[in-house]
C-alpha cells in the first residue's frame, strides 16, 4: 500500500562538483542555489516535524543519524553482495518492490555462463545523510495513520567487481570509486513504525535543471488544488 510513495517530495540533494554552478564563473547562480538549499531543507524539516508530531499518535521520533548510517551500510553491503552473486532471495524482504524488480532485471540480462563477485573495498569517508523526511500516505485518524520515514544517504566507496566464466576464466577485478545516493525507508502502518529499514533505491543530485522542473510541478499541483477548491470539488 505504501510502496507507491517513492522518494518523498521536497527532499533535496545538494549538487556537487560539475553539477553545481561555480562561485567564480556563475556567482549569482551559485548564491541562488545555496539560498534554495537552505530554504528547502528548512521547509522539509518543518513539514516532517509536523507529520511526525501532529499527524500521528503517538508522535514518531525522528530517526537518529547514527541509526540511519548503520542501517544503510548494512543494507548497502548485503544487497550489492547478493546482487553480485545473482541471488536476491537473502535480501528480498529488505528491498522495496521497485528496487527488487530493477535489480532482478539486471540479473536476467547477464550472460548465463558467467557469475559475478562484488566486493566493497572501503568507504571513502563516512557515509552521510543528505536528506531525511516523513510523509503521511493519506488522511486518516491520528491513531491509524500510514506513512513513511525516509532518508537519502551519500555513499562514496571503492568497489571491485570480478566476472567469472564457467570455463574457469575470469576478468581481472575492476576497481572503481563511486558516489551514490542510497535511499532507505521505514514504513508507518496504523501509527506503528516498522522496526527495520528497507532499501528503496537510488536518488540523483538536485541539479539546477531538476530543481526548476520539480518547482514547476509543485506550482502546477498547487494551482490545480486551488482551482478544485474554488470549484467545490474538494
Amino acid at each position: 500500500m505504501l510502496d507507491h510513495l517513492g522518494v518523498i517530495d521536497g527532499q533535496y540533494v545538494k549538487p556537487t562538483g560539475a553539477n553545481a554552478p561555480s562561485w567564480r564563473s556563475s556567482p549569482l547562480a551559485r548564491l541562488s542555489l545555496e539560498i534554495r538549499s537552505r530554504i528547502t531543507a528548512l521547509r522539509l524539516r518543518c513539514t516532517s516535524y509536523y507529520v511526525r508530531r501532529w499527524k500521528i499518535s503517538p508522535p514518531v521520533p525522528a530517526p537518529h543519524t547514527a541509526e540511519i548510517i548503520r542501517a544503510t551500510k548494512a543494507l548497502y553491503e548485503d544487497i550489492y553482495t547478493a546482487f553480485g552473486n545473482g541471488d536476491l532471495a537473502p535480501v528480498r524482504d529488505r528491498l522495496a518492490p521497485g528496487f527488487h524488480d530493477t535489480l532482478s532485471q539486471h540479473i536476467r540480462e547477464r550472460r548465463p555462463d558467467t557469475t559475478r563477485q562484488w566486493r566493497l573495498e572501503r568507504y571513502v569517508g563516512e557515509p552521510r545523510v543528505a536528506a531525511k523526511a516523513a510523509k503521511e500516505a493519506a488522511k486518516a485518524a491520528k491513531r491509524d495513520a500510514n506513512g513513511m520515514l525516509q532518508a537519502i544517504v551519500r555513499i562514496r566507496s571503492v568497489q571491485s567487481l570480478v566476472t567469472v566464466a564457467r570455463k574457469r576464466t575470469w576478468d581481472r577485478a575492476r576497481r572503481t570509486t563511486s558516489v551514490e545516493y542510497f535511499v532507505v525507508q521505514k514504513k508507518i502502518r496504523h501509527s506503528r513504525v516498522d522496526p527495520d529499514w528497507q532499501a528503496w533505491g537510488a536518488a540523483q543530485e538536485s541539479t539546477p535543471e531538476r530543481i526548476a522542473y520539480e518547482a514547476a510541478l509543485r506550482d502546477a499541483r498547487m494551482e490545480e488544488q486551488t482551482r478544485r477548491q474554488a470549484a467545490g470539488e474538494v
